[in-house]
């Protein structure tokens, strides 16, 4: 995690999870991930601290969800983790293992590359301009 807090923007950093990254359909920013990212105090309050409210629903939102949505409706820049953290341990709802093996390392780095090429998701990472 030392090169993800190596990135602190002083705002916020989180890692994305995209869909249809390695085909040839239209790329998505499926959620965030909510098991690791940093936040600066005030703007989570500012931002965040309300997300909960919108869990469930019709369309059955999570809070991946909700973080998603805000940070795309409040069009914010950089708060992508430029160096998808890896996380391991045991998941707390389903008690599945984390797969952490060499080869989910890899496609997370190649889905983080590409994706921080696309025009469409360019301005979300933390990247030098």
């Amino acid at each position: 995690f030392s090169d993800c807090i190596a990135e602190w923007n002083g705002r916020l950093l989180c890692k994305p999870t995209f869909s249809h990254v390695f085909s040839l359909k239209k790329i998505g920013l499926n959620h965030i991930d909510t098991r690791f990212y940093i936040a600066n105090r005030e703007f989570y309050q500012k931002y965040f601290s309300a997300a909960h409210l919108n869990l469930g629903g019709d369309a059955g939102m999570s809070i991946e969800d909700c973080f998603c949505d805000i940070i795309l409706e409040n069009n914010m820049k950089g708060v992508l983790f430029s160096t998808p953290p890896v996380i391991g341990g045991v998941g707390g709802g389903t008690g599945k293992d984390y797969n952490t093996r060499f080869s989910k390392k890899l496609k997370e780095v190649l889905r983080s590359k590409l994706t921080q090429l696309h025009p469409s998701f360019r301005h979300l990472y933390n990247t030098p301009a």
